[in-house]
């Protein structure tokens, strides 16, 4: 939970810092504003921060809800959270391939808001005592779904822009 309310605020503070036209001043000295304001930092046309403000409130909301609320149903909620978790760390390792290989500048703000993102995984899969192959057998159905869903949507896009 201490991590989500990190991140959030790593989020929100590139949210408020971006909309309201000032600099963003990286702690390293390096130029955030070009790695913010470029065009990479939108996917589907939402900010990369906004997707980030939720994930990590999302973080904060669900690990609230495993620890104060008793009879929830925690291994759906771990499976939901883990697959969240794992895509936000394969997301944050895109943008941060972005950073090294494209623009060959780092956002400070954005590097700990991917490390706190590994920091999550990695404490996810500790706290789950990494059994994630069980939880992957007991939702085949719903991962298969979900691979064919995003092979239709790679397919109808490669072919859109073909």
């Amino acid at each position: 939970m201490f991590l989500g309310i990190i991140g959030f605020n790593i989020s929100y503070y590139i949210h408020k810092k971006k909309y309201s036209n000032e600099t963003l001043v990286c702690p390293m000295g390096t130029s955030c504003n070009k790695v913010v304001y470029s065009g990479y930092s939108k996917f589907f046309g939402i900010s990369v921060e906004n997707f980030g403000m939720i994930y990590y409130a999302l973080i904060v909301f669900i690990y609230t809800a495993l620890l104060f609320v008793p009879g929830i149903q925690a291994i759906f909620l771990i499976f939901t959270m883990a697959g969240f978790t794992i895509g936000a760390f394969l997301f944050s390792i895109y943008l941060t391939g972005i950073q090294a290989f494209i623009f060959k500048e780092w956002c400070t703000w954005c590097s700990f808001s991917a490390f706190i993102s590994f920091l999550i995984l990695l404490i996810t899969m500790i706290a789950s005592d990494f059994e994630f192959i069980l939880l992957l057998q007991k939702f085949t159905g719903i991962l298969t779904s979900v691979f064919a869903l995003g092979m239709v949507i790679g397919m109808g896009t490669a072919i859109a822009a073909d």
